[in-house]
């Protein structure tokens, strides 16, 4: 009798899809579907009414599993009613933990996500709200502490398997006393790991650690300590310390090694810098600046501070046991650069903001003094760093006060024309610029600065005044300075922001080098074509993989080296990085090995005052630990600084490619030189070792530097033909080219004897060959140059000059001290002859019989 109400609107498809999208059910994800139309007995008002609604059944998976039954009005879509035919048993698992920060007998009730709950018929995982279902199964249930992001292992316990109290409340312990913490750490570890996972993954997703399972172990055989292994581990309490599985900041931090690692694209995975990016993911789900309060059982101090005063270099400390207070130095700077954006986007805009900018500067890999850059780099928006980041006044402001970034000087540079010598008699004119990289923020506008100079290697440095307009100017007094001297020196910038700026940045430690006086090319090698005929040897350490790790190839920009060549693409270098044969380098020389690059036999031919120049990027530790040395003929001729301390930090860190003068002494004055590169590392701390490029051997451009011939043969060729053979010189300017002869001595210059041959029209650096009719006699010749002012000045046998036997017709030995020198000058000579590229330049004999004699 009950009237019927509402009327059939709906058709049974519509209906289904209202049960499926707007019912609560709407977040399951349905399976087919099935309508009924049915007058459904109601209510209403008081009043039974019999409506029209359609009957709808789905099926879900999941948790809970369910096969739905659902009425829903045909006149409106509203679902008015749903039942599920599966019988399961579920809930909602809780578990109390240690508190954040940690709070002794405190405890907090948190919902235990991805968990294990087995019971008789199978098992299943809680969802990240804790729910959990199993169909058919009335328990009773156990849980286990196993899921796809986080599996625990208890030393001390062994496997943890919980039953479920009633209310679906898990508690493992409940006496939270230190007495009885160990019971407690699996259960506290493991909600601790999904509650960074969750946090972590809100800023790097993409992340692979962020959803991998945390291999976790608690309860470590000993105490007052963790750490990540590619698992995360931690350990007892004792020794006044408590269970490093109870302290959330700690279990965050082990797990925040694995984020900095799995993030990696680029770069290395540096200590220092991985303890201070450890500290900053805790401190990304703490809130806070403190790490670890109440890490000693007496104490409720943090373990560390990230609200600091760390500076860097001050407080940095090139050791592997001090990456931990290296750390903060990052950290602190990560912590100041945090209240900063949240002070100017307001929260959580700021602290989003800082995650994002956090995670994506490590997957560059920084260290802790390239870290300002690429924070920067994580901020820019637009790939133009020119026009400034959205935030890049707060990075500065917050880098600048742990010794980072532009506004304390690092990484800020004055700029400099680099040069290798300057004319003698001259002084050196200096101009530097320095770029400002963040005119919103900075001003970096030059107000004064000082250049200090030094001739040679030893002695103190002398400073003189630079003067301040657009740029800043100066000049190295080089005027008085003899041919010949090699002048050490380095700047000081004052900026209008008060910041001090060096170039090179490290001061005297590596300063720029030039020489006095202009210059010829006795002969480069820039390693294009081939490897020049270096070679390489392990000389002390252990012979194993990598061990002799001079390279000749490209470089590959890791472990410090350069990623280019100072010119073209080779270069030797210790260990140059990337992968070869499916083995991947690190770009660092290896521990307690002694290694060396040894050139091959290098001719100065006739050149006096041969010294050396090359370009360099050499990174090694302080010469009391490392030692990285050049020498020739096997002396040294120089080595990195070294301080007098047993931690010595004065590192030798090149940034950029340095051409390097160095003085060879006496070394080539025999004709030919041999070089070498050699570097002595001890256990401790290391870098990425030379890296050498376009050696050359330079000589002062004097007369008889430009003029000289070196390679002259006198052979006779018949009985009255003597046939004579050089190479014109390389260097203009060359007017005339003279031969002379004479009986008995040798000439003393270019006017002393008979004129066989001369020519004006010279082509440089050219083989020539001419006849001397004459018939046998006491023969010597000598071959001269003139620029038009100057005639080479020497006269020396197996160089320049020769003789034919008076008897014999073979050329006379100019070692044999029989033979007479008539105003000869250095006219005996001795030694083997030198090989190797640079051995052509002392000319290309002519002819199958041709012999040269070496001075």
């Amino acid at each position: 009798t009950a009237p019927v109400v509402g009327a059939r609107l709906l058709s049974g498809p519509a209906a289904i899809d209202a049960f499926r999208t707007r019912s609560r059910l709407a977040g399951l994800a349905h399976e087919g579907g099935t309508a009924e139309p049915m007058l459904l007995p109601r209510i209403e008002s008081g009043k039974a009414v019999l409506r029209h609604v359609w009957v709808v059944r789905t099926r879900t998976g999941g948790t809970p599993p369910g096969q739905w039954v659902g009425f829903v009005d045909a006149t409106t879509g509203q679902t008015l009613a749903f039942h599920n035919e599966v019988r399961f048993a579920g809930g909602t698992l809780t578990a109390e933990v240690d508190t954040v920060p940690y709070g002794g007998s405190a405890r907090r009730v948190v919902a235990l996500p991805h968990a294990t709950v087995e019971g008789d018929t199978g098992d299943t995982l809680t969802d990240s709200a804790g729910a959990w279902a199993i169909a058919g199964d009335t328990g009773p249930f156990e849980v286990d502490l196993h899921g796809p992001r986080a599996s625990i292992s208890d030393d001390l316990l062994g496997t943890v398997t919980p039953a479920i109290q009633s209310g679906d409340h898990l508690v493992t312990e409940t006496d939270f006393s230190d007495d009885a913490g160990d019971r407690q750490a699996a259960l506290s570890a493991f909600v601790f790991v999904h509650e960074v996972q969750d946090v972590m993954g809100q800023y790097a997703p993409d992340v692979s650690w962020i959803d991998a399972q945390a291999d976790t172990t608690v309860n470590v055989g000993d105490s007052c300590n963790a750490w990540f292994d590619g698992t995360i581990n931690f350990l007892r309490a004792g020794n006044g310390c408590r269970n490093t599985g109870r302290l959330a900041d700690v279990v965050y931090h082990e797990w925040g090694h694995g984020f900095h690692y799995w993030s990696l694209e680029a770069g290395d995975f540096d200590g220092s810098l991985g303890e201070g990016a450890a500290d900053v993911v805790s401190m990304l789900v703490t809130g806070s600046p403190d790490l670890a309060p109440g890490f000693y059982s007496n104490d409720s101090q943090p373990l560390r501070d990230l609200e600091n005063n760390a500076r860097y270099p001050e407080d940095f400390i090139q050791n592997e046991g001090a990456v931990h207070s290296n750390g903060l130095i990052f950290g602190g700077a990560m912590w100041e650069l945090r209240q900063r954006l949240e002070a100017d986007l307001g929260t959580p805009q700021g602290t989003d903001t800082f995650g994002h900018l956090f995670a994506t500067a490590l997957k560059a890999g920084p260290d802790i003094p390239g870290a300002y850059d690429e924070i920067v780099f994580a901020d820019d928006d637009d790939g133009d760093l020119a026009n400034g980041t959205p935030h890049q006044c707060a990075i500065v402001e917050a880098f600048a006060a742990h010794g980072l970034g532009p506004a304390s000087g690092e990484g800020l540079k004055a700029e400099i024309s680099r040069f290798d010598s300057v004319a003698q008699g001259t002084d050196k004119d200096l101009v530097l610029t320095v770029p400002n990289p963040a005119p919103e923020c900075l001003d970096v506008t030059p107000t004064g600065g000082r250049v200090f100079w030094r001739a040679g290697r030893t002695g103190s440095f002398t400073n003189t005044a630079l003067q301040a307009g657009t740029d800043i100017r100066g000049v190295i007094p080089t005027a008085d300075l003899s041919l010949g001297t090699i002048v050490e020196y380095w700047v000081e910038v004052d900026t209008a922001d008060g910041a001090t700026l060096r170039q090179p940045v490290s001061g005297p430690i590596r300063p720029h080098t030039f020489y006095v006086g202009d210059v010829l090319e006795v002969g480069c090698e820039d390693f294009e074509d081939g490897d020049g005929g270096y070679t390489s040897a392990l000389l002390d350490g252990v012979d194993e993989e990598g061990a002799d790790d001079w390279w000749w190839g490209e470089p590959n920009g890791d472990g410090g080296d350069p990623d280019h060549a100072a010119s073209g693409d080779k270069v030797w270098g210790n260990d140059l990085g990337g992968v070869i044969d499916g083995q991947g380098y690190n770009g660092m020389y290896q521990d307690a090995k002694h290694n060396r690059l040894t050139s091959p036999t290098l001719s100065t031919g006739h050149y006096e005052g041969v010294f050396l120049r090359y370009n360099r990027w050499l990174q090694v530790e302080d010469g009391v630990f490392d030692k990285a040395s050049v020498l020739a003929d096997g002396e040294e001729i120089w080595s990195n600084w070294a301080t007098s301390e047993e931690n010595g930090r004065d590192h030798h860190l090149d940034d950029a490619w340095e051409p390097h003068v160095l003085d060879l002494g006496e070394a080539a004055d025999d004709g030919k030189i041999v070089l070498a590169w050699d570097l002595v590392t001890d256990q401790g701390l290391g870098f990425g070792g030379w890296t050498v490029d376009d050696i050359c051997l330079m000589a002062p451009a004097t007369a008889d530097n430009r003029l000289g011939i070196d390679d002259f043969v006198a052979e006779r060729s018949g009985d009255a033909t003597v046939t004579l053979s050089w190479t014109h010189p390389k260097h203009a300017p060359v007017q005339t080219v003279r031969v002379v002869r004479t009986r008995g001595a040798w000439p003393q210059d270019a006017n002393d004897g008979k004129v066989v041959w001369e020519g004006s029209d010279v082509a440089l650096d050219t083989p020539i060959t001419v006849e001397d009719d004459v018939k046998r006699g006491d023969l010597y010749y000598a071959v001269y140059a003139s620029d038009g002012e100057d005639w080479l000045s020497w006269t020396r046998p197996g160089l320049n000059a020769a003789a034919v036997d008076p008897k014999g017709g073979v050329p006379v030995d100019p070692n044999d001290p029989t033979v007479s020198a008539k105003g000869c000058s250095g006219c005996a000579g001795s030694g083997s002859a030198p090989t190797g590229l640079l051995a052509g330049l002392v000319g290309v004999l002519i002819g199958s019989r041709r012999r040269r004699a070496t001075r």
